[in-house]
């Protein structure tokens, strides 16, 4: 036990000779930039939020995501039956997520799976935040004197609280919905390439391979990043060998990861798809002569998709085939229409960075306050991606990640959810334009101290 002198003031403190050093106190600051008090805080929110406001939430994809998880409990597979008809598609869907929830089913039943899935998607979420801070704290050089930002660790670990504190996260949290999972994936995959950028070990490329792989079990686009990642490391240092190489390491990973479904989806369908046989349809449902910004109506609108798909390709065709041949329809369309499809494209970039409209439809009051906050945020990620052009050794990695996500999400019907996977990324960014913009305002004045030190 040790040893007790009397303080300054008449109080008890421990003894130099116990290990503890002299006049070292608690610091509310060093506390909260801790990992697990970052955790704990995101959770306790989450599952709050959760228990008096979103309990029973289902999300109109997770009820046709439920249906493939019910087919599987009941042994046919992972079946689903195309929009409107009895066709039968057994790869449309990404895997993961299906299988989630018919695992939760099976285990907790019809009265049990909702609070499973809220409370398991709240861990991961509040994991998530975790990821950013490491995240955050490698892009932006934090502890290194050579960082450009205003103290690094603090901008850090001010990413990490807003994503804790990012209410559509909070949302999809306790929604049945593979967003969550993809969030968590997106970052882990991001945090894997900073690392490699940093450190320029390989064995960082096999790594982030490997979650690429993972994450294209429930997110098959983001396999698309891939090409974009040399961008991104060779503004972090590296030369355009060893990133293309690790790009290249990686990408031969993800397959590996993933060949045990393409494997699968060889032996069902006779035909080579990595992951499912969705990627047509939904580019048709952003480029066809009905097509609207804000959501693909060849899913609810029956008139619209029997107008533009042809029924009798949907029953006679090979699985994979038909979804091929929209791709070819959605792409012959958009040739032919140069204008038209330019004048899309801008608008719904606008929206998927901003925020879709489309929300409104679903929950007013909430579309009107998270296009509100969005107002807000949306300049000071712009500014944020006005310093990483400058400053690219600190946000190239992210800017990559962007550029592929406009280039490609701008020619699909702008889904309220679709940016929310990479909020955490934007959220980044959008600290480091307000720490910016801050710096540019207060110049002149002397900077304050801080407990999370630069």
């Amino acid at each position: 036990m040790p040893e007790l002198h009397l303080g300054a003031g008449g109080g008890l403190s421990p003894s130099p000779r116990s290990g503890a050093r002299p006049g070292t106190r608690f610091r509310p600051g060093r506390a909260l930039a801790d990992d697990r008090v970052l955790f704990l805080i995101a959770l306790v929110v989450r599952l709050a939020v959760t228990a008096v406001y979103l309990h029973g939430r289902v999300e109109e994809s997770g009820v046709e995501l439920g249906k493939v998880a019910d087919h599987l409990l009941a042994g046919r597979g992972f079946l689903f039956f195309f929009y409107g008809t009895e066709v039968p598609r057994y790869a449309f869907f990404p895997p993961f997520y299906p299988a989630f929830l018919a695992a939760l089913k099976h285990v907790f039943g019809a009265g049990g799976w909702v609070w499973a899935m809220q409370v398991i998607q709240g861990v991961v979420s509040a994991a998530t935040v975790v990821v950013v801070r490491r995240v955050a704290s490698i892009l932006f050089l934090a502890g290194d004197p050579s960082s450009p930002l205003p103290r690094p660790r603090l901008l850090a670990v001010l990413a990490a609280y807003a994503t804790a504190f990012w209410p559509p996260l909070i949302v999809y949290s306790a929604s049945a919905y593979s967003l969550t999972f993809d969030s968590f994936g997106a970052a882990v995959v991001v945090w894997l390439l900073a690392r490699l950028g940093r450190s320029r070990g390989l064995r960082h490329a096999a790594a982030a391979g490997a979650a690429y792989g993972c994450l294209a079990y429930s997110l098959p686009a983001f396999l698309g990043s891939l090409p974009f990642v040399p961008l991104g490391l060779k503004a972090m240092g590296l030369s355009w060998r060893r990133a293309v190489g690790a790009a290249v390491l990686a990408g031969g990973v993800a397959l590996v990861v993933l060949s045990p479904w393409t494997i699968r989806n060889a032996r069902v369908l006779h035909r080579f798809v990595p992951v499912a046989t969705n990627i047509g349809f939904n580019y048709l449902g952003g480029q066809n002569a009905y097509s609207d910004p804000f959501v693909n109506r060849l899913c609810p609108e029956d008139a619209i998709r029997w107008a533009v798909i042809d029924r009798h390709d949907l029953r006679t065709m090979n699985e994979a085939d038909f979804d091929r041949s929209l791709l070819v329809q959605g792409l012959r369309f958009a040739a032919r229409h140069p204008l038209l499809t330019t004048r899309r494209s801008a608008k719904r970039l606008f929206f998927y960075w901003w925020g879709s409209p489309g929300m409104l439809g679903y929950n007013r009051a909430q579309g009107l306050a998270y296009l509100a906050v969005m107002s807000v945020v949306f300049p000071l990620f712009l500014a944020g991606v006005g310093y990483g052009l400058r400053h690219r050794r600190v946000l190239g990695l992210l800017l990559a990640v962007f550029l592929w996500q406009s280039l490609f999400y701008m020619n699909f019907a702008v889904r309220g959810r679709y940016a929310l996977t990479f909020h955490p990324l934007m959220l980044m960014t959008a600290v480091v334009g307000a720490a910016v913009i801050a710096r540019a305002l207060t110049r002149g004045r002397k900077p304050r101290s801080t407990p999370l030190g630069t």
